[in-house]
């Protein structure tokens, strides 16, 4: 009986560890745009070992699993990252705004202990967004005393249906002329706007390339290396001034 008793207490002991709260996942205000990936890692207390389970459910903001959400089971095999989950925007990521995650740990052992649930975890999937670029004129001329000698060019970036961005992302206004450079500025109040001045007769290709900004110390994932980018273009003609004319009588 003492032995039956010993053994009891050590399996007890044993499954005890499991119960206690795998270590949540640091909140880190990831964002994600288009296709980009995030790796969620299990952390704990408890070191993972072959045959373990990390079991990852996609939640509410309470951390209550979503109906129809199955869960999904990754077992470690020792190699680091076997534990872990990706999910994808327009995958897992299926729609704009916040989606959570939770872990639990289920142990290889005979005992098979089940741990408590981590916190939820938040991903932000930012949605699609379209760009406009519309000038104040298309054309002016050079040193016109009666027509326009310059032009205001505006870009606009919109969310997709109408989706309001969180607090602290923004929308980031780049911009390109062709050809060359030098043929005008953006405006020092309001980066959606460029000034158009060049004295240069020619036809003018100017783009503005719009991307997310998160806040500060946040991370924000795109595909590949290079940021989610949309981009709007405009032609702007620039004419002569027709020269002074002389009048011969006949």
């Amino acid at each position: 009986m003492k032995k039956t008793s010993r053994k009891i207490k050590l399996v007890l002991a044993f499954c005890l560890v499991f119960l206690l709260p795998v270590a949540a996942l640091a909140d880190p205000a990831i964002y994600v745009c288009s296709t980009g990936t995030v790796t969620l890692a299990y952390t704990g207390a408890y070191t993972l070992t072959t045959g373990d389970q990390t079991v990852w459910q996609k939640v509410d903001a309470s951390g209550t699993a979503l109906s129809g959400s199955a869960a999904e089971v990754k077992t470690y095999n020792g190699t680091a990252g076997s534990e872990n989950l990706t999910i994808t925007g327009g995958s897992e990521l299926n729609v704009a705004g916040s989606h959570y995650w939770r872990v639990h740990v289920i142990s290889a052992s005979g005992a098979s202990c089940t741990g408590d649930p981590s916190d939820p975890i938040e991903v932000y999937m930012l949605p699609a967004y379209s760009v406009q670029v519309t000038p104040a004129s298309a054309a002016y001329c050079i040193d016109g005393t009666t027509n326009l000698t310059k032009t205001v060019i505006t870009s606009l970036a919109t969310p997709a249906n109408s989706a309001t961005l969180p607090a602290g992302v923004n929308f980031n206004y780049a911009w390109v002329t062709v050809p060359g450079s030098g043929v005008g500025d953006v405006d020092v109040n309001d980066s959606k706007k460029f000034n158009m001045t060049t004295g240069t007769v020619g036809s003018y290709t100017v783009t503005s390339n719009v991307t997310y900004t998160v806040p500060a110390g946040k991370t924000l994932k795109s595909p590949g290396a290079t940021p989610c980018t949309e981009s709007g273009s405009t032609t702007i003609t620039v004419t002569a001034k027709p020269a002074k004319p002389s009048i011969s009588a006949s």
